[in-house]
Protein backbone atom coordinates (compact mmCIF):
# COMPACT_ATOMS: atom_id res chain seq x y z
CA UNK A 1 0.00 0.00 0.00
CA UNK A 2 1.44 3.28 -0.99
CA UNK A 3 1.51 6.58 1.20
CA UNK A 4 -0.62 8.87 0.86
CA UNK A 5 1.67 11.93 1.66
CA UNK A 6 1.24 15.13 -0.68
CA UNK A 7 4.30 16.33 -2.68
CA UNK A 8 3.53 19.69 -0.79
CA UNK A 9 3.15 18.22 2.99
CA UNK A 10 6.39 16.45 2.09
CA UNK A 11 8.14 20.13 1.42
CA UNK A 12 7.04 20.83 4.61
CA UNK A 13 8.33 18.33 6.91
CA UNK A 14 11.92 18.73 4.92
CA UNK A 15 11.81 22.46 5.72
CA UNK A 16 10.66 22.11 9.40
CA UNK A 17 13.13 19.50 10.04
CA UNK A 18 13.91 19.10 14.21
CA UNK A 19 11.95 22.29 14.56
CA UNK A 20 8.87 22.71 16.39
CA UNK A 21 6.01 23.45 13.81
CA UNK A 22 2.24 24.50 14.52
CA UNK A 23 -0.03 23.07 12.01
CA UNK A 24 -3.55 22.43 11.35
CA UNK A 25 -4.38 19.14 11.42
CA UNK A 26 -8.04 16.75 12.23
CA UNK A 27 -7.66 13.03 11.67
CA UNK A 28 -9.46 11.74 9.06
CA UNK A 29 -10.19 8.10 10.55
CA UNK A 30 -8.58 4.12 9.57
CA UNK A 31 -9.83 3.28 6.34
CA UNK A 32 -11.45 0.00 5.47
CA UNK A 33 -7.92 -2.28 5.70
CA UNK A 34 -6.19 -0.46 7.35
CA UNK A 35 -6.75 -1.45 11.00
CA UNK A 36 -9.02 -3.89 13.37
CA UNK A 37 -11.45 -3.04 16.48
CA UNK A 38 -9.02 -4.65 19.36
CA UNK A 39 -10.14 -4.58 23.61
CA UNK A 40 -7.40 -2.79 25.20
CA UNK A 41 -6.63 -3.08 29.17
CA UNK A 42 -4.43 -0.15 30.29
CA UNK A 43 -4.53 0.18 34.02
CA UNK A 44 -5.02 3.56 33.87
CA UNK A 45 -8.15 3.19 32.67
CA UNK A 46 -9.14 0.69 35.23
CA UNK A 47 -10.82 -1.89 32.75
CA UNK A 48 -10.75 -3.20 29.35
CA UNK A 49 -12.24 -0.46 26.58
CA UNK A 50 -12.83 -0.99 22.83
CA UNK A 51 -10.81 0.89 20.08
CA UNK A 52 -9.80 1.06 16.55
CA UNK A 53 -6.48 0.34 15.86
CA UNK A 54 -4.44 0.81 13.02
CA UNK A 55 -2.63 3.66 10.12
CA UNK A 56 -5.04 6.29 10.04
CA UNK A 57 -5.06 9.54 7.86
CA UNK A 58 -4.50 13.56 9.13
CA UNK A 59 -6.06 15.94 7.14
CA UNK A 60 -5.15 19.82 6.36
CA UNK A 61 -6.67 22.80 6.15
CA UNK A 62 -8.34 22.06 2.57
CA UNK A 63 -9.71 18.87 3.68
CA UNK A 64 -7.12 16.40 1.61
CA UNK A 65 -4.96 13.52 3.70
CA UNK A 66 -1.52 15.42 4.31
CA UNK A 67 -0.08 12.23 6.68
CA UNK A 68 0.05 8.64 7.16
CA UNK A 69 -0.12 8.39 11.34
CA UNK A 70 -0.12 6.35 14.10
CA UNK A 71 -2.01 6.94 17.70
CA UNK A 72 1.07 7.21 20.51
CA UNK A 73 -1.10 7.75 22.86
CA UNK A 74 -4.85 6.33 24.85
CA UNK A 75 -5.41 9.05 27.27
CA UNK A 76 -7.45 11.27 24.98
CA UNK A 77 -9.67 11.57 21.78
CA UNK A 78 -9.04 12.37 18.30
CA UNK A 79 -10.79 15.04 16.89
CA UNK A 80 -12.42 15.35 13.16
CA UNK A 81 -11.92 19.20 13.62
CA UNK A 82 -9.35 21.06 12.62
CA UNK A 83 -6.65 21.69 15.72
CA UNK A 84 -3.35 23.12 15.75
CA UNK A 85 -0.82 20.75 16.47
CA UNK A 86 2.68 21.18 17.09
CA UNK A 87 5.65 18.55 15.55
CA UNK A 88 8.53 17.77 17.11
CA UNK A 89 11.06 14.84 17.70
CA UNK A 90 10.86 11.84 19.96
CA UNK A 91 13.43 11.89 22.63
CA UNK A 92 14.52 8.91 25.16
CA UNK A 93 13.78 5.40 25.38
CA UNK A 94 10.64 5.64 23.82
CA UNK A 95 11.86 7.34 20.61
CA UNK A 96 14.93 4.97 20.25
CA UNK A 97 12.53 2.22 20.56
CA UNK A 98 10.08 3.37 18.31
CA UNK A 99 12.94 4.07 15.63
CA UNK A 100 13.81 0.82 16.39
CA UNK A 101 10.09 -0.83 15.57
CA UNK A 102 10.40 1.27 12.44
CA UNK A 103 13.36 0.40 10.99
CA UNK A 104 13.34 -3.65 11.83
CA UNK A 105 9.21 -4.00 10.68
CA UNK A 106 7.02 -1.22 9.23
CA UNK A 107 8.39 -2.18 5.62
CA UNK A 108 6.61 -5.36 5.94
CA UNK A 109 3.52 -4.49 7.35
CA UNK A 110 0.33 -4.62 4.42
CA UNK A 111 -2.63 -6.24 5.74
CA UNK A 112 -5.90 -4.93 8.33
CA UNK A 113 -4.40 -7.16 11.01
CA UNK A 114 -1.00 -6.71 10.83
CA UNK A 115 -1.71 -2.62 10.58
CA UNK A 116 -3.63 -3.32 13.84
CA UNK A 117 -0.89 -5.04 15.02
CA UNK A 118 1.96 -2.25 14.42
CA UNK A 119 -0.34 -0.07 16.38
CA UNK A 120 -0.65 -1.99 19.15
CA UNK A 121 3.39 -2.27 19.14
CA UNK A 122 3.77 1.40 19.40
CA UNK A 123 0.91 1.59 22.34
CA UNK A 124 3.08 -0.75 24.33
CA UNK A 125 5.90 1.71 24.20
CA UNK A 126 4.73 4.01 24.72
CA UNK A 127 2.40 3.17 27.56
CA UNK A 128 4.20 0.31 29.60
CA UNK A 129 6.48 1.55 32.12
CA UNK A 130 7.03 -1.39 33.85
CA UNK A 131 8.35 -4.05 31.82
CA UNK A 132 11.79 -5.06 31.85
CA UNK A 133 11.20 -6.36 28.16
CA UNK A 134 8.54 -5.31 25.60
CA UNK A 135 5.25 -7.84 25.52
CA UNK A 136 1.31 -7.82 25.04
CA UNK A 137 -0.48 -9.80 26.99
CA UNK A 138 -3.62 -10.98 28.03
CA UNK A 139 -5.40 -9.57 30.53
CA UNK A 140 -4.34 -10.17 33.89
CA UNK A 141 -0.90 -10.70 33.34
CA UNK A 142 0.32 -8.25 35.74
CA UNK A 143 1.33 -5.44 33.04
CA UNK A 144 0.14 -2.15 32.64
CA UNK A 145 -1.12 -2.60 28.98
CA UNK A 146 -2.64 -5.67 27.53
CA UNK A 147 -4.83 -6.80 24.52
CA UNK A 148 -8.36 -8.16 25.44
CA UNK A 149 -9.40 -8.78 21.55
CA UNK A 150 -8.65 -8.46 18.07
CA UNK A 151 -11.70 -9.05 16.11
CA UNK A 152 -14.58 -6.36 14.84
CA UNK A 153 -17.37 -8.77 16.07
CA UNK A 154 -16.05 -9.39 19.48
CA UNK A 155 -13.18 -10.87 21.19
CA UNK A 156 -12.36 -14.14 20.22
CA UNK A 157 -9.46 -16.78 21.48
CA UNK A 158 -7.84 -17.16 17.81
CA UNK A 159 -7.93 -13.89 17.03
CA UNK A 160 -6.95 -12.12 20.37
CA UNK A 161 -3.48 -14.38 20.10
CA UNK A 162 -2.72 -13.43 16.34
CA UNK A 163 -2.84 -10.06 16.96
CA UNK A 164 -0.68 -10.58 20.00
CA UNK A 165 1.41 -12.75 18.39
CA UNK A 166 1.87 -10.25 15.58
CA UNK A 167 2.41 -7.42 18.03
CA UNK A 168 5.63 -9.49 19.81
CA UNK A 169 7.08 -10.24 17.21
CA UNK A 170 7.36 -6.70 15.80
CA UNK A 171 8.66 -5.75 19.25
CA UNK A 172 10.87 -8.63 19.68
CA UNK A 173 12.66 -7.87 16.09
CA UNK A 174 12.71 -4.09 17.35
CA UNK A 175 14.71 -5.77 20.62
CA UNK A 176 17.50 -7.16 18.69
CA UNK A 177 17.54 -4.57 15.92
CA UNK A 178 21.04 -3.15 15.33
CA UNK A 179 20.72 -1.63 12.14
CA UNK A 180 21.00 2.05 10.96
CA UNK A 181 17.87 3.99 11.47
CA UNK A 182 16.15 3.56 8.21
CA UNK A 183 12.94 6.02 9.62
CA UNK A 184 12.79 9.86 10.67
CA UNK A 185 10.01 10.10 13.09
CA UNK A 186 8.14 13.01 14.38
CA UNK A 187 5.53 13.71 17.05
CA UNK A 188 2.83 15.98 16.79
CA UNK A 189 1.48 16.98 19.99
CA UNK A 190 -1.93 18.67 20.97
CA UNK A 191 -2.78 19.54 24.78
CA UNK A 192 -6.64 18.23 24.73
CA UNK A 193 -5.83 16.06 21.60
CA UNK A 194 -4.39 12.19 20.61
CA UNK A 195 -0.70 12.50 19.69
CA UNK A 196 0.32 10.80 16.45
CA UNK A 197 3.97 9.54 15.06
CA UNK A 198 4.43 10.02 11.51
CA UNK A 199 7.60 9.17 9.58
CA UNK A 200 9.54 9.58 6.70
CA UNK A 201 11.61 6.83 5.01
CA UNK A 202 15.42 8.33 5.07
CA UNK A 203 16.98 6.28 2.55
CA UNK A 204 19.73 3.56 2.19
CA UNK A 205 19.17 0.35 2.08
CA UNK A 206 15.32 -1.03 2.19
CA UNK A 207 14.30 -2.40 6.01
CA UNK A 208 15.27 -5.41 6.12
CA UNK A 209 13.08 -8.65 7.31
CA UNK A 210 14.95 -11.54 8.68
CA UNK A 211 15.79 -14.98 7.00
CA UNK A 212 13.22 -17.71 7.99
CA UNK A 213 15.82 -19.28 9.98
CA UNK A 214 16.49 -16.17 12.03
CA UNK A 215 12.89 -15.11 12.49
CA UNK A 216 11.76 -18.97 13.44
CA UNK A 217 14.19 -18.81 16.14
CA UNK A 218 13.50 -15.13 17.28
CA UNK A 219 9.92 -16.18 18.03
CA UNK A 220 9.73 -19.69 19.28
CA UNK A 221 9.07 -18.89 22.21
CA UNK A 222 5.89 -16.94 20.54
CA UNK A 223 4.78 -19.35 18.93
CA UNK A 224 4.60 -17.79 15.62
CA UNK A 225 5.73 -18.83 11.82
CA UNK A 226 7.24 -15.45 11.41
CA UNK A 227 6.41 -11.97 9.96
CA UNK A 228 4.97 -11.26 6.47
CA UNK A 229 7.83 -10.80 4.45
CA UNK A 230 6.03 -8.51 2.02
CA UNK A 231 7.77 -5.13 1.38
CA UNK A 232 5.68 -2.12 1.42
CA UNK A 233 6.80 -0.47 -1.26
CA UNK A 234 8.21 3.47 -0.33
CA UNK A 235 7.95 6.40 -1.78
Amino acid sequence: MTSIKSAVALAVMAAMGTVAHAEQIAYGGIATGYGETVDIEWDSWGGVDQTKAGLMTLKGSTGTALYEAFCVELAQYTSTSLKTYTSSTFTGPAGTNLTKLFSSSFGSVDTAREYAAFQVAIWEITHEFEANSFSVTPPGAGQDFNIAGGQHDGAKTSEDAAVRDLANGYLLAATHYSGVATYSLTKLSHNSYQDFVTWEYTGGDQPSVPEPSTVSLMLAGLGIAGIAARRRRQD
